[in-house]
């Protein structure tokens, strides 16, 4: 049977959601934190072109927050960092929301986006926009999703449910939305964390727009 570490070889090059591919029995803290992501990444799996870069990175704007997000490479997602201010390791399991504190909550990415009283407003405007998304495809209803499902569409994945002809123009239906949304969900950490560095200001565009180009 394919193990975590398998899934992560195969999924780190091609842009689905993806973790670290150290040893997984060194830490039980961290096999709970990448077995989350093997969850989130299993509808992912099932594409049958997992030699190709995703859709997503296939987009004329810049996706490297969107990436940063999906690697687990953020600084502003509590789950992700694994060193706290002082550079003492903190345990997956203790990396809490510190916006829900005293309330003991993992700041992972399903409690970020879906459920945080300090982020889920951001995302509010995308989950509408992806909704009417999946009406137009004749999908299932935003809320028939399940959380897991619904925080990996929010970065950017195709529906469990679309049909393959169907992936190149959702992601272009849907690549603006979800871009926005990880720009806005970074840049409202960094406000509030005047500590960080962000690094120089995005910019959405990497090139100038095109259409999705078409695999021969």
């Amino acid at each position: 049977m394919p193990t975590a570490t398998y899934y992560a070889l195969l999924l780190a090059p091609f842009g689905a959601w993806t973790f670290s591919t150290k040893p997984l029995c060194t830490c039980p803290t961290l096999i709970v934190g990448r077995l989350f992501y093997i969850h989130i990444a299993r509808d992912d799996l099932q594409r049958r072109d997992l030699f190709k870069p995703a859709q997503y990175l296939r987009s004329h704007l810049d996706q490297l927050p969107l990436l940063r997000l999906r690697t687990q490479a953020t600084s502003y997602i509590p789950s992700h960092p694994h060193l706290a201010n002082d550079h003492t390791y903190t345990p997956y399991d203790q990396r809490y929301c510190p916006s829900c504190l005293p309330i003991q909550i993992v700041g992972n990415e399903l409690h970020t986006l879906l459920h945080c009283s300090h982020s889920f407003p951001l995302s509010h405007p995308a989950i509408l926009s992806l909704t009417r998304a999946l009406r137009g495809y004749d999908l299932c209803s935003w809320s028939s999703h399940t959380p897991l499902q619904q925080t990996a569409i929010l970065p950017g994945t195709s529906p469990p449910k679309l049909l393959r002809k169907h992936d190149k123009a959702w992601t272009h239906s849907t690549s603006t939305t979800c871009t926005h949304f990880i720009y806005s969900l970074q840049s409202h950490f960094f406000k509030h964390q005047p500590s960080a560095s962000p690094g120089p200001a995005p910019s959405l565009a990497s090139s100038p727009a095109s259409p999705p180009s078409v695999d021969t």
